[in-house]
């Protein structure tokens, strides 16, 4: 457990839907007046690979996830992040030393974009191409479907530790594909892991949200 008191207590990671304790802790601190802000697990190799089996294992759940349901999983993140607004921007402010009107606007931006996402969910068209631009190809067509490809790994930097989050998972869950298992740069974030898949309301699988390092996966 944490021995410095600090603001936001001590955090784990997010490891297929539930906070994960570690063991190898480090101290996150205010970049404007040094304050420790939290405890944080930083996660290694093992808890990289079991985050990565994890997505791939709930990419055949997502896949075939219809447009509405996709709808309504971003409809909900966007719901909880704005409902979280003030506990949000205050965790923002004294990770990022950001006056809190500034995070205020990256927590309403975040919820815009999960919002945009739900909407963009139920625009994924395809295309019919016509095919007859040579003599014997009358009447013939091409029918072209985007289909999600699979797990997406996104890496976050610090400077907006949660907008930047909602720009690698939404995308990757209005396409269907499992939700990213996110990098925090420089192994500091706190709000990315701590927000965003906790309102997900998708396969607890698909979900892990990391803060490690390169030092941490050199092996």
């Amino acid at each position: 457990m944490a021995v410095t008191e600090t603001a936001l207590g001590e955090l784990g990671i997010v490891l297929g839907g539930e906070q994960v304790e570690t063991g190898e802790t480090y101290e996150v601190r205010s970049p404007y007046d040094d304050a420790p802000v939290a405890v944080v697990h930083r996660a290694g190799p093992d808890e990289v690979e079991r985050a990565i089996a994890g997505a791939v294992e709930a990419f055949a759940t997502t896949r075939r996830l219809p447009s509405w349901k996709r709808e309504q999983v971003l409809e909900r993140i966007s719901a909880g992040i704005a409902e979280r607004r003030e506990e949000l921007a205050r965790t923002i402010a004294l990770e990022a030393g950001k006056p809190i009107k500034t995070a205020r606007v990256e927590v309403d931006r975040a919820s815009f974009t999960f919002r945009i996402a739900a909407e963009e969910a139920k625009r994924i068209y395809g295309e019919i191409v016509p095919l007859d631009w040579l003599p014997g190809s009358e009447g013939r067509e091409a029918l072209i479907r985007r289909v999600p490809l699979g797990a997406v790994a996104g890496i976050t930097p610090f400077n907006f530790p949660l907008n930047l989050v909602a720009h690698k998972v939404a995308p990757a869950a209005f396409a269907s594909s499992s939700h990213s298992s996110i990098r925090s740069a420089f192994a500091r974030s706190i709000t990315g892991p701590t927000s965003v898949s906790s309102s997900s309301g998708s396969p607890t699988a698909s979900t892990s949200t990391l803060r490690t390092s390169s030092r941490a996966n050199a092996s």
